[in-house]
């Protein structure tokens, strides 16, 4: 090797080393993802644009700023993004960092299902939300009286679930 050739494996590992970084990823809600980014420590040219991509190849940012807000994401998921620096002469893609959103509440619970299994006796069923968008830890089930009847002996009641702290639904 002469040392032509060394000087350039040397600058070659050099500018592999100092490429284009991962950006940083902060989350900000279960559905907002914040990206900052530095500049490559050798550009190698003037850089044209950045571009944040979510993986597997979806462009959800391309300018000079160094840093974006990714909204829209769904909760309780995992994510990764890359960054591409670009030049004239071409662009250099970055490593992929790795986040999660955090969880929000359920989504999609329905009506609890009601039906007399004995007398004096109600059975409530209800399914599983549609999105839980986390871990459910527990249902809570309410009942509250609508109608009073005392002639008649009648007596009605809404039922409701409760999770994540909100109620979700009533079936009288």
């Amino acid at each position: 090797m002469n040392l032509k050739t060394v000087k350039f494996i040397k600058l070659l590992i050099l500018v592999l080393r100092e490429g284009v970084r991962p950006p940083s990823l902060a989350v900000l809600s279960s559905t907002h993802v914040a990206a900052i980014w530095q500049p490559p420590a050798v550009p190698n040219g003037r850089i044209v644009n950045y571009t944040l991509y979510l993986a597997p190849n979806v462009g959800v940012y391309t300018g000079l700023s160094m840093s974006t807000v990714v909204s829209d994401l769904s909760p309780w998921t995992n994510y990764s993004f890359r960054l591409s620096a670009c030049t004239q002469s071409g662009c250099a893609v970055s490593p992929e960092a790795e986040v999660a959103t955090w969880e929000a509440p359920p989504a999609g619970l329905g009506e609890p299902r009601l039906g007399a299994s004995a007398v004096g006796q109600i059975f409530v069923e209800w399914a599983a939300p549609r999105s839980p968008n986390g871990v459910i830890t527990g249902y809570e089930l309410y009942r509250r009286a609508l109608n009073y009847t005392s002639a008649q002996g009648s007596v009605s009641f809404c039922f409701w679930l409760l999770y994540a702290g909100r109620c979700v639904s009533c079936s009288a």
